[in-house]
């Protein structure tokens, strides 16, 4: 089976280089025509994947496809413009993030005033980092400043990364039903990763 979604997605690869301008000018980014693959592979393979299946032989393809869409992101970003606009991915990564996770914990907590902070903080940092990838279409036309295209791709790139140690702060104190210091949590990932 694993053969066979390799094969798949290998043609996926190559009819998007055969195509991508074709692809752009009717607004369907790179990431946007990978999920419709995933989609129509996963319809495909239905029948062989069954709940609580363990994926182990997936995983390096998952792994490679986000590779490969971050990369293809971070390859056009144009340093020299970042060099003079700095300000905007900073005031993106260290105001706009921060204020988005509070605002969205707020908003939950009004929602669903049943839920514990713990999930509600849980549930923010997995909605907060945002991923630009729908919006390209939009990013890459001429009426955006370059400025403003350029630290919204850099802050696209870099939130996820920002956020993922908090995500596992939260995660583990949820697990473990109250919250835990951060010593705790670097003990925990020592002893489960080696």
């Amino acid at each position: 089976m694993e053969y066979y979604i390799a094969i798949l997605l290998a043609l996926a690869f190559f009819i998007y280089s055969i195509s991508f301008r074709q692809l752009a000018r009717a607004e369907l980014t790179g990431p946007m025509y990978f999920v419709l693959t995933g989609m129509v592979v996963a319809a495909i393979f239905l029948a062989e994947f069954k709940i609580g299946q363990p994926l182990e032989q997936l995983l390096p393809l998952v792994e490679l496809t986000l590779a490969v869409v971050l990369f293809s992101d971070a390859a056009k970003t144009r340093l020299a413009i970042l060099k003079r606009a700095y300000k905007y991915p900073v005031l993106l990564l260290f105001v706009a993030l921060p204020l988005t996770f509070c605002a969205t914990v707020l908003t939950g907590y009004l929602l669903f005033p049943e839920m514990s902070v713990l999930a509600l903080a849980l549930l923010a940092i997995i909605l907060t980092p945002t991923d630009a990838a729908l919006s390209k279409g939009i990013l890459e036309a001429k009426a955006v400043p370059l400025k403003l295209r350029e630290a919204i791709n850099v802050e696209s790139g870099l939130n996820d990364g920002l956020c993922v140690p908090i995500f596992l702060f939260l995660f583990l104190s949820w697990q473990l039903g109250s919250w835990q210091p951060p010593m705790k949590m670097l003990e925990f990932m020592f002893v489960k990763s080696g």
